[in-house]
């Protein structure tokens, strides 16, 4: 591969218009299978193609969570705010791929929900055991807190779609 951009969460809100705005622009895009709790074969089959030309963009995550939510919802909340990022960050220093990961404006805040909290200890954890690791490699890691994700069904006044 050559000057790929691969993204992680290609399905969901914002991943979708991501891919969308990229083919447009006439990028080639790899749709990075979803990872369960340990199973990253597959992942790791996709990432091994990847080299330093390639982009990763981790647009993957869980947003909400429910009050009365299972132990299983907050469970699968850790991994995908968490144990992900962490392992995309490994796969792309393998590869010397650039890392550029979308995070929360909730990460920077006060907040106490459990997105929140999830959301700044992936950042710190990207931050602290990733960090010094990419310089060191010469490996671009970004960490991105896109302000707002307006999209169906979260429409907010006249803006009911994301627009680029």
């Amino acid at each position: 591969m050559n000057g790929v951009i691969a993204v992680m969460g290609s399905e969901g809100r914002l991943g979708s218009r991501l891919v969308d705005r990229a083919r447009h622009a006439g990028e080639e895009i790899v749709h990075l299978p979803r990872v369960e709790a340990g199973r990253t074969a597959r992942l790791d089959d996709v990432m091994r193609a990847l080299g330093p030309d390639e982009v990763v963009i981790n647009a993957a995550g869980r947003a909400h969570v429910p009050a009365d939510a299972t132990a299983d919802v907050r469970a699968d909340l850790r991994t995908s705010n968490i144990a992900l990022p962490l392992v995309l960050a490994d796969r792309c220093l393998r590869t010397r791929s650039a890392l550029v990961h979308l995070s929360s404006p909730k990460a920077g805040s006060q907040s106490t929900t459990e997105y929140a909290r999830s959301k700044r200890e992936a950042e710190a954890r990207l931050t602290d055991d990733f960090g010094h690791r990419f310089d060191a490699a010469g490996v671009v890691l970004v960490l991105a807190r896109p302000p707002a994700v307006l999209a169906p069904p979260f429409a907010v006044g006249k803006l009911s779609r994301l627009r680029w």
